[in-house]
């Protein structure tokens, strides 16, 4: 598993599996209430590949508390997808041809 953390010092981990596929986000700078300082994930699972990219199209929104038990207070599924951003600005998928722009 590959693990890449954002910031500094690092507020967010990104997380990948051994395909590459990212497969979890986690915060600890998130807050549910004011001041609570509590972890927050996004599981993320059912990669598929769409239009030349390979991205997850299942999710959760989940809080961790020391206190009590985690929450999933949110699920999402991707249904469909439209770019709003022309391939010539996007420079790695427009290097490999991937994306096509939104018709």
């Amino acid at each position: 598993m590959l693990t890449l953390a954002i910031g500094c010092p690092p507020l967010t981990t990104l997380f990948f599996d051994a395909n590459d596929d990212h497969v979890d986000f986690a915060s600890d700078d998130r807050h549910s209430l004011p001041d609570d300082g509590e972890r927050w994930t996004t599981p993320l699972r059912a990669h598929r590949d769409l239009d030349s990219l390979r991205l997850p199209v299942e999710g959760d929104a989940i809080w961790h508390y020391a206190d009590k038990p985690s929450w999933r207070y949110g699920r999402f599924a991707i249904l469909r997808l439209q770019y709003t951003v022309p391939p010539a600005e996007l420079p790695r998928a427009a290097a490999i041809g991937a994306l096509e722009p939104a018709k």
